[in-house]
């Protein structure tokens, strides 16, 4: 085995470890996950016991589903665009992705109760912030397609991540800007971070022909499983833009989406038929 693979799974491993470490020293369940909690609990020994419906499970877990295949599998396709790329993305976007996820969990805590001494909750609510935060991250990876070794994607994540959650907690707790769908603190975050890593790492020699330019290529295949992860992203952002608000905002949220994104569909359509030479759809 390589030595600098054997390193980075030491690495990965004593990062992983340390995780878990602050997750049982600082993190524990929400109320809503507690056994001896007297409301949405399923242990009739305690008052208001079976009251299950109530639980903040039932209303967040569709709308977190939902999220989750968008980061794991819509961003992953999205990102095999690159034909000589498409495994490595499929693999390193679910890597980072479950790396982040986690380290979310204690960056957005710290932020929002462990600077205050509280303890972090854990809940599905924190869960679905997390892939949130996630997806932020895994548009940053599209900046550096093959740019990057899985050591630098690993320090990237752990970086971003918890630069997403103090540039998330300033706007919302103390500018108290409004952002439900990630706008502003997930797709233009991440864009930008993406484009100032992918600067930090050099431009490199620019390749205008020879066999460097087709490696950055597609080819009909790679665009197939792009298109899969595009429609996955797709069918799911309606969920990924209310999921964190509720009642008639989400339900508004949802609708002024969905009706966004089909209008969009088509004008894309069209637009790439028209500017096509060769008057067909294009990639």
């Amino acid at each position: 085995m390589d030595k600098m693979q054997y390193g980075f799974g030491i690495i990965l491993l004593l990062v992983e470890a340390i995780i878990i470490i602050q997750m049982a020293i600082m993190a524990g369940y929400h109320s809503h996950a507690k056994a001896t909690n007297n409301v949405g609990n399923n242990n009739d020994l305690f008052p208001r016991g079976f009251h299950v419906e109530e639980n903040i499970l039932r209303k967040k877990h569709p709308v977190f589903q939902d999220v989750h295949v968008m980061v794991f599998i819509g961003f992953g396709f999205l990102m095999t665009f690159l034909k000589r790329y498409g495994f490595s993305a499929i693999g390193f976007n679910l890597l980072i992705a479950a790396l982040n996820v986690q380290w979310s969990i204690l960056c957005s805590g710290f932020f929002h109760h462990g600077a205050e001494g509280h303890h972090i909750d854990i809940s599905i609510t924190s869960l679905l912030s997390a892939d949130l935060a996630t997806a932020a991250l895994l548009i940053s990876f599209g900046a550096v397609l093959g740019k990057t070794t899985p050591l630098q994607l690993v320090i990237m994540g752990l970086i971003e991540t918890a630069i997403f959650s103090g540039n998330e907690h300033l706007g919302l707790n103390v500018f108290k800007a409004k952002d439900s769908g990630g706008s502003i603190f997930v797709h233009v975050f991440g864009a930008y971070f993406g484009l100032a890593v992918s600067f930090a790492l050099g431009h490199g020699k620019i390749i205008s022909q020879g066999p460097g330019l087709q490696k950055e290529g597609s080819s009909y295949n790679s665009d197939i499983f792009a298109m899969i992860g595009t429609v996955f992203l797709w069918l799911f952002w309606p969920s990924f833009n209310s999921a964190l608000v509720d009642g008639d905002d989400q339900h508004r949220a949802v609708i002024n989406t969905y009706l966004s994104l089909t209008a969009c569909c088509v004008t894309a359509f069209a637009i790439s038929s028209m500017v096509s030479e060769e008057k067909k759809f294009d990639m």
